[in-house]
């Protein structure tokens, strides 16, 4: 848990020397909203999850379900495809996170996943998460999502 503004536990100072790049920590009480795809039921079977522990451990974790509503003007962020394809995190300060680097976010905002957060941001396996979620996971999901639409899976 950070601190204060620019003050680092002893943890997070150690993964920064070590990589250079301090990793995404929310400051305390940072609201995060998550964009995720309501349509796709693999996507919102695992963001229930995360939602129900956000709750249980009281974290300011807004879930805002995509399948079927419009994500705003694509001139400022993502197209209203986007999300239904990756996992997208708007954090208070403004800045928007995709992919890996989402999931990394939100497990740093729910304790039980916060070593996980960690891990997954290491460079190696920073990078094999990346190859597997961009590579493998979210043409698969899309796919079967086009397959098989919204209407016939109610």
């Amino acid at each position: 848990m950070p601190l204060g503004p620019g003050i680092m536990t002893l943890s997070e100072q150690a993964f920064t020397d070590l990589y250079g790049m301090p990793p995404f920590i929310p400051a305390a009480g940072e609201a995060l909203s998550v964009y995720m795809n309501d349509a796709c039921a693999v996507c919102r079977t695992e963001m229930e999850h995360y939602e129900s522990m956000s709750a249980e451990a009281a974290c300011p974790v807004a879930f805002e379900r995509m399948g079927y509503l419009s994500f705003g003007n694509p001139a400022y962020g993502p197209s209203d495809a986007d999300p239904r394809r990756r996992l997208y995190i708007h954090d208070a300060r403004g800045e928007m996170f995709s992919g890996i680097d989402a999931f990394a976010m939100l497990w740093t905002a729910l304790p039980r996943y916060r070593s996980a957060s960690r891990l997954i941001r290491l460079p190696l396996i920073h990078g094999i998460c990346e190859l597997i979620y961009d590579g493998l996971c979210v043409p698969a999901l899309a796919a079967w999502n086009r397959q098989h639409p919204a209407s016939e899976r109610s």
